[in-house]
């Protein structure tokens, strides 16, 4: 991994490159002398590379503990699987199967006694699984709402039960 930084005028740039491997997204951190570190986002593909270029105010690297930058790290965020992808939920009904396969950005996590379905919230975008909107429970991840569906192991939808968050 190759980086540099170009200051300028009380604003630094921040450039990080490294080689496209396909083994997942990266992300850069930027790391201050004083041990401070501040996400620097995400590095895109260009070129048979994985690139990401960043400009911040001096001030605003102060605040968060990382001027002047030391170093500036690389960090696996998601590794790509070479596996085929998960199959699709056991739903008991064509109704159910067809919502899903219409819903996007839904993702699975299997639970003791059947598993989960949870999609962003956004207002602007259709409702997901809508024939079971009424099963949808509204939850707090990462600082964002989303929407869950609780389900059986025969994918039957199950009442929402409460959340932690008081929703």
């Amino acid at each position: 991994m190759n980086w540099t930084i170009d200051e300028q005028n009380g604003r630094v740039t921040v450039s990080v490159k490294r080689p496209n491997d396909d083994s997942g997204l990266f992300r850069a951190y930027a790391v201050g002398r004083s041990g401070g570190r501040l996400l620097l986002g995400t590095l895109a593909p260009q070129g048979g590379f994985l690139t990401l270029k960043r400009t911040l105010s001096v001030d605003a690297l102060k605040q968060r503990g990382c001027y002047p930058i030391a170093s500036v790290e690389t960090v696996l965020a998601h590794a790509f699987s070479a596996s085929a992808p998960p199959p699709p939920p056991p739903f008991p009904d064509d109704i159910l199967r067809k919502a899903f396969a219409a819903s996007r950005g839904g993702r699975r996590q299997t639970t003791g006694d059947g598993f989960t379905l949870t999609f962003p919230y956004d207002p602007a975008a259709p409702f997901p699984m809508t024939p079971i909107f009424c099963f949808a429970q509204v939850v707090c991840l990462d600082q964002r709402f989303r929407l869950r569906y609780q389900f059986d192991k025969e994918g039957n939808p199950l009442f929402p039960t409460h959340n932690s968050n008081g929703l």
